[in-house]
């Protein structure tokens, strides 16, 4: 039997929204993933709807 240790994951770095690439229904994100702990890693991305100019 092999045990594997792993590590909780680094947050991911220089998140930034691809600016050339957002349209009124999409949005492109990037970011540079941070050490992975020893295993695959998977994201959700949550967003919040900014309040409408007046």
């Amino acid at each position: 039997m092999v045990l594997y240790l792993t590590e909780p994951p680094s947050m991911p770095q220089q998140f930034l929204v691809v600016d050339a690439i957002a349209t009124e229904s999409s949005v492109a994100v990037q970011w540079t993933p941070g050490f992975n702990g020893g295993e695959d890693q998977r994201f959700v991305i949550c967003y919040k709807k900014a309040a409408d100019e007046i």
